[in-house]
């Protein structure tokens, strides 16, 4: 064997022990990313939950648990007499004053305002609330609004046969 043939014989030796700690310094320098990730990690956790915190302690998780009342409402058109009467059909009684018409012009009225029902009484099974000048195109609605007004639903919606 040569000197040169020695020389060739180290350069290939070499050149794949070159590429190996090459690879292997490509990842030995990364002991810094796990802590720095954990850090963001308890961080996102911690708005997260004084986000929670926050909530609930401003008062509004309050509003979260109030119900929509459990009840059914029918409505009959008279055509001849264009009026629509709204009837509760079943479920739980509801003070009056939760309950508002969207008339078909747009504009609310109470419960009151087209029914029998006496001012602070419920309205329960079987209870009516008559609307007058309703043309078959017209829309009404049934609007509750729970106590303190924070809280409100369709409970009903009449859409006329045209």
């Amino acid at each position: 064997m040569t000197d040169r043939d020695a020389d060739e014989s180290s350069a290939i030796v070499d050149r794949p022990a070159g590429l190996i700690e090459s690879f292997n310094a490509i990842g030995a320098d990364d002991d810094a990313v796990s802590p720095v990730i954990g850090v963001i990690l308890m961080i996102a956790i911690t708005v997260i939950l004084a986000a929670v915190l926050a909530t609930f302690a401003l008062g509004m998780g309050d509003r979260l648990g109030e119900p929509t009342p459990k009840v059914s409402f029918t409505t009959e058109y008279d055509a001849d007499a264009d009026t629509l009467t709204i009837t509760h059909a079943s479920g739980s009684p509801i003070p009056e004053d939760e309950l508002t018409i969207v008339q078909p012009d747009g504009t609310e009225a109470d419960w009151i305002d087209h029914s029998d029902v006496a001012s602070g009484a419920t309205v329960s099974a079987g209870d009516q609330a008559t609307l007058d000048d309703v043309d078959d195109t017209d829309t009404v609605r049934l609007l509750w609004h729970g106590p303190g007004g924070e809280a409100s639903a369709t409970l009903a919606v009449w859409r006329g046969p045209r």
